[in-house]
């Protein structure tokens, strides 16, 4: 099942807003998560390892990274596999 990417983010966060600037650029359609106040996506990413956002899932639920790491997905053209 595929749908739009998900980005968990939190207020403040320059590499969570470049990563956005980034899908908006080659318009891709994303869903913004926001942790500030939410417990439950907070624990669900600490359950995942995860310390730093953003944190970024591809159209088919597949974690990318943070925004080096789509950077880096766009530019070996893994989103093209």
């Amino acid at each position: 099942m595929t749908g739009p990417y998900r980005i968990y983010s939190q207020s403040g966060c320059i590499y969570c807003d470049a990563a956005m600037d980034l899908l908006d650029k080659k318009e891709i359609v994303y869903e913004e998560i926001k942790i500030d106040n939410n417990d439950d996506e907070k624990a669900f990413l600490k359950s995942q390892g995860f310390r730093t956002v953003p944190q970024i899932y591809n159209e088919l639920g597949e974690h990318i990274g943070g925004y080096m790491d789509l950077k880096d997905y766009f530019e070996t053209g893994q989103d093209k596999v």
